[in-house]
């Protein structure tokens, strides 16, 4: 009597990499997640997450971060193999729109940066063709008018600036009062405002 058996080996297990994370700019094109994955991953698996991902790829202008798993089918007996992918956004640096200020040479400081209009980032640097301004505070009675720019600058995201121009006015002159100051009690007398000659 003659047996024959056929050998088959073990199906190969599945490996969908190792979890990793990706941080990118909200503007930055878009990156193959697959390539992000740590390890040695094996391709042909599908992606779950926030948003669908289509050929691999996460764009961060249409595509909301969060943990994005790679999932591997195995081949039974075997079992799938997942591996997720953090996607974490940066903002893309904003210093807002430029503005103006006009201010009284004679008036409390300003902050600069309450007059920016659109969304400014906070934690920029303020400077002038003086050099830099540590507080970003306008004072009318020790400083120029003239442009002062906001500088932000995010590691990997880009910088962005606006300008603020400030113009100062002249304060009124205080007037003067001048005129016969002693008269009889009940009497009446004249004054003169320097203001009433401007």
């Amino acid at each position: 009597i003659e047996a024959t058996f056929t050998t088959r080996g073990r199906p190969a297990a599945s490996n969908a990499g190792s979890n990793n994370s990706l941080s990118l700019c909200g503007s930055s094109p878009a990156v193959d997640l697959f390539a992000s994955l740590a390890g040695a991953p094996q391709a042909g698996g599908t992606w779950e997450g926030p948003s669908a991902v289509v050929d691999n790829l996460y764009d961060a202008t249409t595509m909301e971060a969060g943990v994005y798993r790679y999932i591997l089918t195995a081949t039974s007996p075997c079992l799938n193999d997942t591996a997720d992918v953090v996607v974490v956004e940066i903002a893309t640096a904003n210093a807002g729109d430029n503005a103006t200020l006009s201010i009284c040479n004679n008036a409390a400081a300003s902050d600069l940066f309450d007059r920016l209009t659109g969304a400014p980032q906070a934690g920029g640097v303020w400077s002038n063709a003086a050099g830099t301004l540590p507080n970003g505070s306008y004072d009318p009675t020790t400083m120029d008018g003239g442009a002062y720019k906001y500088k932000v600058e995010l590691p990997g995201c880009g910088a962005d600036s606006s300008i603020v121009t400030v113009t100062e006015t002249n304060a009124p002159a205080i007037p003067t009062i001048s005129g016969n100051n002693a008269f009889c009690k009940g009497g009446s007398v004249q004054l003169l405002s320097s203001a009433s000659n401007n």
